[in-house]
């Protein structure tokens, strides 16, 4: 074997070896466009992207906004506490929700911080308070209100400002609580009760302008959890992590699994783009033609 052919051996098996490799494309199953164009639906909340859940899967909306539908209400999940879910501004991107364990009273059955996901803030309207239980009878302290608890001698709580630990007390649980109920709060046992019932506002922080230019382009929003970006799910099974689906390939249908990775199996299959395919090959055939001319 002559030197140039020997030359040429590790650049073959290198073109052969790009050849074979899967090209991710913009293709994928049009399953996507259908399910996310679904709304989720409990009671009266109506709402899609960035929410899921429901007939929505994972790939239909961002992880921190799951919903359930729970005993004819939509609820939603944070730091292992549930809250129900009494209202959405879609256009704000405000949520109006309130903690489950509250809902029937200012006596819980377990305790547990409100702590938002990382996606949240609490509204202006808001500010942070610390509700005691198990204290001693004190004058110092505000809000006064009674829990009894199996086990517990002592029934009397209070609420006070700010983040703060139990003290003197055997229990403390942090809570949003509204800015203009703070005053009644203290001398009033139900608007404590009602304030908790009322639950409290957050602000998700996501932005929505790509999907608002998928949705222009006649697009569904959805996930990437690989890339973690909305990305926009298209008519005819192309999707397109620019946010918008293209106009002038809507119209070709597609035999193709997707290249850009959401939650199911499915998606993580690639396929060989075939332009770059074609491109390699007539190289291949050309180097192979001079190196045995």
């Amino acid at each position: 074997m002559s030197f140039q052919r020997l030359l040429w051996s590790p650049l073959l098996s290198l073109v052969c070896f790009v050849l074979m490799v899967p090209v991710k494309t913009q293709r994928g199953s049009s399953q996507e466009y259908r399910v996310c164009n679904l709304p989720f639906r409990c009671g009266n909340l109506i709402v899609g992207y960035l929410f899921w859940g429901g007939d929505r899967p994972s790939a239909c909306g961002y992880p921190d906004l799951q919903l359930y539908w729970e005993n004819d209400m939509p609820t939603m999940k944070m730091n292992d506490l549930s809250y129900l879910v009494l209202n959405v501004d879609e256009k704000a991107h405000i949520l109006r929700i309130a903690r489950e364990d509250y809902f029937d009273g200012i006596c819980p059955r377990r305790f547990g911080n409100t702590t938002l996901s990382p996606v949240f803030n609490y509204t202006n309207e808001y500010e942070i308070r610390t509700v005691l239980y198990a204290c001693q009878l004190s004058a110092s302290l505000s809000g006064h209100f009674t829990c009894s608890f199996p086990g517990a001698a002592k029934k009397d709580g209070y609420i006070e400002e700010g983040a703060n630990g139990s003290g003197a007390c055997a229990i403390s649980v942090i809570v949003p609580f509204p800015k203009s109920l703070v005053l009644q709060g203290k001398e009033n046992k139900s608007v404590l009760k009602q304030a908790l019932q009322d639950g409290f506002e957050i602000k998700w922080n996501i932005s929505y302008a790509e999907c608002e230019k998928c949705i222009e382009s006649q697009g569904n929003c959805g996930y990437d959890y690989r890339s973690r970006e909305t990305i926009c799910y298209c008519r005819h099974g192309i999707f397109n992590s620019a946010a918008a689906c293209d106009s002038s390939q809507s119209n070709q249908g597609s035999k193709e699994s997707p290249g850009l990775g959401v939650s199911s199996n499915d998606h993580n299959k690639s396929v060989l783009n075939k332009p770059r395919k074609i491109a390699l090959g007539n190289m291949l055939i050309r180097q192979l033609g001079l190196l045995f001319h």
